[in-house]
């Protein structure tokens, strides 16, 4: 987290991340009523004398053995588990009609008594499948505005003042232009000037010298992402932005607190809440060899909002920043 408190782009969207930042390569959660990230320097097992650690090792307390990832149990699953050495289970609702079919809740909730009674641990995988934060695609349900968004550029480089006219995609949405001055091998973006975008092109000028017009668009980050790519959990490509503040809390609406509302006293039953490789889609997710249309970042229609406020400063304008420059102010702006 230290880097983020310094770099200004990555700092603002720490912020609706904040309950995904630590698990995006499968960590967990400790359940107490509510969420809370422990410390492990408040863990009582970094006081643990070696004679209790040799203990440990040669008969572990189930808080430290396996845990079994599995749902819809009976006490002879459990006993072969006992068995095998495992110390808990990782169960979630079934993904058939997922997070809606009572029936099913009530055959989550004998999953979590029946580890209890057997002093096993209870874990709750937070998803169907993964990667978590969609709830198996109820989140965007109904809700386009709260889907996955991603900021595309598309540049044309010249030398010279004559007239230029790029035509752009009509599927995406284009939202601000600029011809700057290219100074050092970058564009000098303290120094362009706003075009206008007009039935899907820019029609400028160029400048004398090298120069750079840059256009910013917006992409729906559907398809060739991890997201698209689990159809066996009944993933479409379609994921909500973990930047949204709307989205996020609709997803542990729709999740963690209707597990809370189904398992009575969940604080003192539920150990951790698993997820799973929640993250922002920004990696092209293909692997023929093929190359991405666009390349894309991270984006949020309130984020220039939100830095602003954070930084004093606009980043509309300095936007070309986020994908190029080794000076120290374009580094800054990142």
């Amino acid at each position: 987290m230290r880097l983020l408190n310094r770099v200004p782009f990555l700092q603002v969207l720490r912020a609706p991340l904040i309950l995904f930042s630590a698990c995006l390569w499968g960590c967990s959660f400790t359940v107490s009523g509510q969420i809370n990230l422990v410390s492990l320097t408040n863990d009582s097992t970094w006081n643990l004398d070696f004679n209790t650690i040799d203990s440990f090792f040669s008969s572990p307390p189930n808080e430290y053995r396996m845990i079994d990832y599995s749902s819809g149990f009976q006490q002879g699953t459990v006993d072969e588990l006992l068995d095998y050495g495992f110390g808990g289970v990782q169960t979630h609702v079934s993904y058939n009609n997922y997070l809606q079919d009572e029936s099913k809740w009530n055959v989550l909730v004998s999953d979590v008594n029946l580890a209890l009674q057997n002093d096993m641990e209870a874990w709750i995988h937070d998803e169907r499948g993964y990667p978590s934060g969609a709830a198996g695609g109820l989140v965007v349900e109904d809700h386009p505005e709260l889907e996955n968004r991603g900021l595309i550029r598309i540049i044309q480089k010249g030398t010279g003042a004559f007239n230029v006219v790029m035509l752009l995609p009509e599927d995406k949405e284009f939202f601000h232009a600029s011809l700057c001055p290219v100074v050092n091998g970058e564009p000098d973006y303290e120094n362009a000037t706003e075009l206008s975008i007009s039935d899907h092109s820019v029609n400028a000028t160029g400048l004398p010298g090298s120069w750079q017009l840059s256009v910013f668009g917006i992409k729906i980050l559907n398809e060739d992402t991890q997201a698209q790519s689990t159809p066996q959990f009944g993933a479409t490509g379609h994921y909500p932005s973990l930047l949204n503040e709307s989205a996020v809390k609709r997803f542990i609406e729709l999740t963690h607190q209707n597990y809370a509302n189904h398992i009575t006293d969940i604080g003192n039953k539920v150990e951790k809440f698993y997820t799973n490789e929640a993250n922002l889609m920004s990696t092209y997710w293909q692997y023929d060899g093929s190359q991405a249309e666009f390349a894309y970042l991270p984006w949020e229609n309130d984020l220039p909002n939100q830095f602003k406020t954070m930084h004093g400063y606009d980043l509309i304008p300095r936007l070309d920043a986020l994908f190029e420059g080794a000076s120290t102010r374009s580094r800054v702006v990142r």
